[in-house]
């Protein structure tokens, strides 16, 4: 994303927060087939999808006058409501019981941006994988520990470093 898209972002979600409905429809109209992208690889359900990203973008409208943009990008933050929707969508309809269908050793994960496919090649696959599972497929720490059989500490170590050396490598 560029700055000056960002910049936009930023203005739509502040004056969001200050109760612009015209603002938050053009933040809804920019932003929902990216979130519903994200909704619908963790769910794997084109219903459950479209409930989880109504379900963000009501909270992101409900919360959007707490948004700071120095602590992060409209994307983050509106993408990390999105994501908790969608988990707690996943989570209320019980249908995520194991990781059936998902090849542990490869999860399939093909980024928009070329720059965060490259990021990732360059994380240990052990890493990298345990990444995708949580963050992209929405899987728990110990759904994934229990399907790659390590520790849930390791599983959860593994995440952090590769989030970390992930965010590193994109700001390089």
């Amino acid at each position: 994303m560029n700055d000056k898209s960002r910049q936009s972002l930023e203005g739509l979600l502040i004056a969001s927060g200050r109760g612009n409905r015209a603002a938050f429809t053009a933040l809804y109209s920019e932003t929902r087939g990216l979130f519903f992208g994200a909704a619908l690889r963790i769910l794997r359900d084109h219903a459950l999808a479209q409930d989880a990203v109504q379900d963000g973008f009501l909270k992101i409208w409900n919360n959007a006058a707490k948004y700071d943009p120095s602590k992060g990008s409209p994307m983050s933050w509106m993408g990390i409501i999105v994501r908790r929707a969608a988990l707690d969508r996943m989570r209320s309809v019980k249908n995520h019981d194991s990781l059936d269908g998902i090849d542990v050793a490869a999860p399939q994960f093909e980024p928009s941006n070329p720059k965060v496919s490259k990021c990732l090649s360059l994380l240990p696959k052990t890493q990298g994988h345990a990444l995708i599972l949580s963050y992209v497929y929405g899987y728990t720490h110990e759904e994934i520990s229990g399907s790659m059989v390590k520790p849930v500490g390791t599983i959860k170590s593994w995440i952090r470093r590769a989030a970390i050396a992930l965010k590193e490598c994109l700001e390089a």
